[in-house]
């Protein structure tokens, strides 16, 4: 019981509870960004308190096991303590994809090992009382906000891809943070109990100069990302300006049937008559068919009042036809979407291309529906394609590529649920009827933020 009373009475006070408020606040923002609204921020607040004692309960334990193993262990309570609590709330409450989970937990963490425990030893060295001391360490303390305002102004969550390199880096950086701490605390209580203030000033330096590292690497790895979807949304840019080009040669060719057909309406209008009058009722129906299906294949242009949204999806016709696939869209899209123009193309490309590549492998004549609505704060998008009767349904769900480059191509399912995680939405796959359907909801909200 003694590791436990000492660390009520002696460990606790009000300086290291702020500590630990701060990066209980670190924890919570910058591992699941709050939104707009007080309710959020309720929960929020609950979240940090819940962590707040959480990290109380594993100091105070890890303080007694101390009075059973003592030494070396004494030293690494506090990173022990914080990498515990970062892992379980990155596990359980976090929501990013895995890579992004890595960066963001392995990033914090170093920052707070250095900012609480290294960093703070500039405290440590004033010729001062323990009240001033502990008012130092509240300012250092502070440093955790700084670092949710790095993390959180700059989200990495609105990125699509992240390449795996860097969070192989970032790993490293946070297991150096980690060691630079196990160094401070073996050489502090075990080598140089007598060079005490020399050590503190090599752990309080060396941490300021590994934090800033940190924040900087974070904002230099921010910036290349930011590179990477700039040239993206430059190449979305050309990509759309093309599609004009190619919706204008449409049109075009379009109007030009258009006036064929009010050329030809007056006879096909005095024909209609005569059958019409000689009681030729069958005659009628079928070539008012015929003239539908004459009018709707002169048309075949995908039109909807959001541009984005039409050229993609003309170009995806245009594909699907190029294939010998017929491809319908059935769009009741708003002109101005709170989404990111890259990313909803990324969302109907990969759809759509799943759904024309399946019709492709398994030689269906079939056709491929695309559905795009607003349904209450979601926008709302189902592609489905139809399948054999034979069709492995369990290996179909799994969504993975069979292109002849899967390296190249396997990344439509992971770029879809990015773009659903970015938004608050979902994605769902499912098989009914030999028919896949793909389903995705955008929260229109969220998009405005």
């Amino acid at each position: 019981m003694n590791g436990f009373v000492t660390y009520f009475t002696r460990i606790l006070d009000y300086a290291h509870f702020f500590q630990i408020l701060t990066i209980a606040f670190a924890v919570v923002f910058v591992l699941s960004p709050i939104k707009h609204g007080g309710k959020d921020y309720a929960i929020a607040a609950v979240k940090v308190l819940t962590v707040c004692a959480v990290c109380i309960i594993v100091e105070s334990f890890l303080f007694f096991l101390t009075t059973l193993i003592g030494g070396f262990v004494n030293g690494i309570i506090f990173p022990v303590t914080y990498l515990t609590v970062i892992l379980l709330y990155t596990c359980f409450f976090c929501k990013y994809e895995i890579k992004l989970k890595i960066i963001s937990a392995s990033l914090l963490f170093a920052s707070v090992v250095m900012v609480t425990e290294c960093i703070k030893n500039f405290a440590f060295l004033l010729p001062a009382n323990g009240t001033v001391i502990a008012v130092a360490v509240i300012f250092i303390s502070l440093l955790n906000l700084l670092t949710v305002f790095v993390f959180t102004k700059y989200n990495l969550k609105r990125f699509i891809s992240i390449p795996k390199t860097p969070v192989v880096l970032i790993m490293l950086v946070s297991v150096t943070a980690f060691i630079t701490e196990f160094v401070y605390s073996g050489l502090l209580t075990n080598l140089f109990r007598g060079y005490q203030k020399v050590t503190l000033v090599y752990t309080a330096i060396s941490g300021t100069v590994l934090y800033i590292f940190i924040l900087a690497f974070y904002l230099m790895f921010y910036s290349v990302l930011e590179g990477n979807a700039r040239i993206a949304q430059l190449q979305l840019q050309e990509k759309l300006m093309r599609t004009d080009a190619d919706m204008m040669n449409v049109m075009q060719a379009t109007m030009s049937d258009i006036r064929r057909m009010r050329h030809e309406s007056q006879n096909r209008y005095a024909y209609m008559r005569i059958l019409l009058d000689n009681g030729q009722y069958g005659e009628l129906s079928a070539y008012l068919d015929s003239v539908a299906a004459e009018i709707v294949k002169s048309l075949p242009y995908v039109d909807c009042s959001n541009r984005t949204v039409a050229n993609v999806l003309n170009l995806e016709k245009s594909k699907a036809s190029a294939n010998g696939i017929e491809m319908t869209a059935e769009l009741n899209v708003p002109p101005v979407l709170p989404f990111d123009d890259v990313m909803l193309c990324s969302v109907f490309t990969n759809l759509i291309d799943n759904a024309i590549e399946a019709c492709k492998r398994y030689s269906i004549a079939g056709e491929v529906k695309v559905t795009a609505t607003v349904r209450g704060e979601y926008f709302y998008i189902v592609v489905t394609n139809p399948l054999p009767e034979n069709a492995d349904k369990e290996k179909l769900l799994e969504m993975n590529t069979v292109k002849e480059n899967p390296i190249e191509h396997g990344y439509g399912k992971q770029i879809v649920r990015k773009v659903t995680e970015t938004y608050d939405g979902m994605c769902s796959y499912s098989v009914e009827d030999g028919v896949f359907i793909a389903e995705i909801m955008l929260s229109l909200i969220t998009g405005g933020v």
